[in-house]
C-alpha cells in the first residue's frame, strides 16, 4: 500500500521548487500504485536470473511478459541492458515513466523501480 500523504508532501515540495514538467498529482499516484502492483505481482516473484539473462519465477512468466506488463503502465521500453560482473547479473530496463533494475548475486535476487514524476 502506498503512502499517499507522503507522496503528496514530496509532490508539493517539488511543485514549490518549480520543478518543470511535473506530472499531475493524479498521474503520480497512478504510477506509484502501478509500481507497487509491479513489485507485489511480478518482481517479488522472480527467483533468479540465469547466465543467459532469462528469468526464473515462481509463477512462470518470462522477461517478455514482464516487459509487456511494465509497458502497460509505464510506456514503451526505451533502453534494455544486461551485464555480468563476477557473480552479479544485472538487467536494466528504462521506460517512459520508470527504470527497473533486476540484480542477481549469489542466490539473492534484488530489484529496484524508480518512477519519474516529470516528463
Amino acid at each position: 500500500m502506498i503512502d499517499e500523504q507522503k507522496i503528496k508532501n514530496e509532490y508539493d515540495r517539488l511543485k514549490k521548487q518549480s520543478v518543470s514538467r511535473l506530472l499531475s498529482f493524479e498521474k503520480v499516484i497512478l504510477l506509484e500504485k502501478a509500481k507497487q502492483e509491479l513489485i507485489e505481482n511480478y518482481l517479488s516473484r522472480i527467483v533468479r536470473i540465469d547466465q543467459k539473462f532469462d528469468i526464473e519465477t515462481e509463477t512462470g512468466f518470462d522477461i517478455d511478459r514482464l516487459i509487456n506488463v511494465i509497458k502497460t503502465n509505464f510506456g514503451d521500453l526505451n533502453f534494455f541492458d544486461t551485464s555480468k560482473d563476477d557473480e552479479k547479473l544485472t538487467i536494466d530496463m528504462a521506460f517512459h515513466f520508470c527504470i527497473t533494475s533486476l540484480i542477481y548475486t549469489k542466490d539473492k535476487m534484488k530489484y529496484k523501480v524508480t518512477v519519474f514524476w516529470d516528463m
